[in-house]
């Protein structure tokens, strides 16, 4: 067990320069000198953020170290519940295991702006595609909305979902390219209001998943667009499992193998688990929700004008 002082390395300095493997051996060393072996050696932290054990994506270190947290924390927040004397209240009692968590939050946001895959082609090619790992593996985001895609959906070089899988001189393709650069300014004014799940963890009375899945429900919170959308679709909300199913709702039904049925059920049961790791997913929601609802009135004219 060490300290409970971090031994003040910035999780900056794990990424700044470096290729996926220097950052993978960089993560792993400050872990270790942080956090003890609380998720291992080492080398086994480097084996679970480089399972082929060589240069990666960044799309594919974020993905690992969601795994690297999930394995090494328990599905639930780690708290229990208290009394003031007056109210029930929950406060986190693993002070080590928080900081854990905190700390991989901030690797993932900072992997947020490295350079990412620009060919969404086949990435299976070397790899067993029956394996469980890739059942929710390479779930990327469509680039003109929020929802995920599985694997076999994927284009050359288009990542698109069965909404917006659309020729390029569409009516509605091309208004959507118009839409991504106000989505991103929306996307950012929201990462600087909406609290983070670090943020959550730190106030001590909320549980993360249920800050967030409540937040998905709630017209006065802080994504009404999606809260609208998702209760007028006449779909169970009963679980998170439930919202994030609703959340990648498609009017459109394509035939699907089984590989891809269990792909999307492997995804919705992992990621309704662990609901708050759909933080950058709700931000990118919420600001399409919102900007297609200026685009309906006026909001690509004003946009040009303020260009």
């Amino acid at each position: 067990m060490i300290d409970d002082d971090l031994k003040c390395i910035d999780p900056s300095e794990c990424l700044m320069g470096k290729n996926t493997v220097l950052a993978s051996k960089a993560i792993a060393e400050a872990i270790v000198l942080n956090f003890g072996e609380i998720a291992g050696d080492a080398g086994s932290i480097e084996g679970v953020l480089l399972p082929k054990g060589r240069s990666t994506t960044w799309e594919d270190m974020d993905y690992s170290l969601v795994v690297l947290a999930k394995k090494h924390c328990p599905k639930w927040d780690p708290v229990e519940k208290i009394s003031d004397g007056e109210n029930l209240m929950e406060c986190f009692i693993n002070n080590h295991t928080f900081r854990f968590l905190e700390f991989i939050d901030n690797i993932r946001f900072l992997i947020e702006k490295q350079p990412h895959r620009k060919s969404y082609g086949n990435v299976f090619s070397d790899g067993d595609e029956s394996a469980p790992r890739y059942k929710i593996h390479h779930h990327l985001t469509c680039q003109l909305c929020w929802r995920a895609i599985p694997w076999r959906q994927y284009g050359n070089n288009k990542c698109l979902c069965r909404d917006h899988d659309l020729p390029s001189r569409h009516g509605e393709y091309r208004r959507r390219i118009r839409m991504i650069q106000r989505v991103y300014e929306v996307k950012r004014e929201l990462r600087s209001i909406v609290p983070t799940p670090v943020e959550i963890r730190q106030k001590k009375i909320f549980n993360q998943n249920n800050f967030y899945l409540n937040m998905c429900l709630d017209k006065m919170g802080y994504f009404p667009f999606v809260a609208q959308r998702l209760l007028s679709l006449g779909l169970p909300l009963e679980s998170s499992e439930d919202v994030l199913r609703a959340l990648e709702y498609s009017d459109k039904h394509p035939r699907v193998s089984s590989v891809e049925i269990e792909a999307w059920d492997a995804y919705f049961a992992d990621f309704g688990a662990h609901f708050w790791l759909n933080y950058p997913k709700l931000l990118l929601a919420e600001a399409w929700l919102r900007v297609d609802e200026e685009f309906k009135h006026g909001g690509s004219r004003r946009s040009q004008m303020k260009g």
